[in-house]
């Protein structure tokens, strides 16, 4: 008898504690989620109107750019071309 209600405790816990994470949106990972989202960095060509771009490493901090670093030489693209990263605003 003693083991069953250790047991059925036990359950009671874990489907509180489930019930809890899952309605207070904490996770097992807490809040460090949010802030990977605010501090990230990608690559972007940023070009001229003669099609001259050079790549560069943006890295944004909670929202503003926190460096613009160059990782590549000038290189001049055709008429066509189109850079499928390209985002409207760099943070």
């Amino acid at each position: 008898m003693e083991k069953k209600m250790i047991l059925l405790f036990g359950v009671v816990f874990i489907l509180a504690s489930v019930f809890v994470m899952a309605f207070s949106g904490v996770g097992f990972s807490g809040r460090s989620i949010n802030e990977l989202e605010k501090n990230y960095s990608y690559t972007r060509a940023i070009c001229n109107f003669s099609n001259e771009c050079q790549d560069f490493l943006i890295v944004c901090e909670n929202g503003l750019i926190a460096s613009l670093e160059s990782v590549s030489d000038v290189v001049k693209f055709g008429k066509d071309w189109k850079d499928f990263r390209k985002k409207e605003e760099l943070c």
